[in-house]
């Protein structure tokens, strides 16, 4: 019988579906074998993602989380191969986002002293001298702080005097809470080592904490409307707030929307032009 057009394109697609199971059974059985040019290749299980499904590469400084690209974290490295956040070998650190390297611990006069993994500060190395302690280069061995003198923090190399000759309780003392002072500062106030009294934080300053030979400057442009202030919520700012433009703008009191400074003015000055109203409304009022 004769075969039409419509009747060879069956009978092909027949014979490739043949073929095809065919082709996918020898690979199953790893029966399938292919050679190019003498060279044995091996097959795909899976067929190549095309372009538009291909994953986009991470930036420098990233890793891959699930489908999305993220920033190394402190303590972390993007080793650039692999597409993830390596941790910061023994010996290193890092303490910044999105880094390629970890930086080298600083070396201590103790080879032998102790240094972990996913530093992300230096006094994370180990072997860091401890508060109320010191050595030459900050790591250990260490010495403790002599009586009359301490420190606060780590890897320092060297410990602060209390002043005015007062000792410390002990050897080893981490802060000036520790020297034998005549009073006790309240908050509010700090020790004077050449008076040995206690004396008001002048304003602009704060202390919430008992028996400080200092006070805490406030924050940028704030400052306290009275001297012996506790709290950094004391702090304010004074300046007079807001924004004019030619035809709208906003006016605020100093340190909107509370907690307002005493004794501070504000003036603003609003020019209409000629036969203009001026409307101002007040949405809300704290007292």
């Amino acid at each position: 019988a004769s075969c039409d057009l419509s009747c060879i394109v069956k009978r092909t697609e027949k014979r490739l579906r043949k073929a095809i199971r065919a082709l996918r059974k020898a690979a199953n059985r790893e029966q399938f074998h292919l050679q190019l040019s003498g060279m044995d290749l091996e097959e795909a299980k899976k067929s190549p993602r095309t372009p538009e499904h291909r994953m986009q590469s991470c930036g420098v400084g990233q890793g891959r989380a699930g489908n999305q690209c993220v920033s190394c974290r402190a303590g972390t490295y993007d080793d650039g191969e692999q597409e993830r956040c390596i941790l910061c070998p023994n010996g290193t650190f890092q303490n910044e986002e999105g880094q390629i390297t970890c930086e080298p611990c600083p070396r201590p006069e103790n080879p032998g002293a102790l240094k972990t993994p996913e530093a992300w500060n230096v006094s994370k190395c180990g072997g860091l001298c401890q508060p109320g302690e010191y050595s030459a280069d900050g790591f250990a061995p260490c010495q403790l702080c002599a009586l009359g003198t301490f420190q606060p923090e780590a890897g320092r190399t060297s410990c602060f005097p209390c002043g005015g000759g007062l000792p410390t309780k002990h050897l080893g003392a981490t802060s000036f809470q520790d020297c034998e002072t005549r009073v006790q500062c309240s908050p509010g106030h700090f020790y004077n080592t050449t008076t040995h009294r206690c004396i008001r934080c002048p304003a602009g300053t704060y202390q919430p904490e008992f028996g400080k030979d200092n006070c805490v400057s406030c924050p940028g442009n704030t400052t306290t409307d009275f001297d012996g202030s506790t709290n950094i919520t004391q702090c304010k700012d004074r300046r007079c707030g807001g924004e004019l433009g030619d035809f709208t703008g906003y006016i605020e009191s100093p340190n909107y929307p509370g907690n307002y400074p005493a004794n501070t003015e504000c003036t603003w000055t609003i020019n209409p032009p000629p036969k203009r109203r001026i409307l101002i409304v007040v949405p809300e009022i704290f007292l």
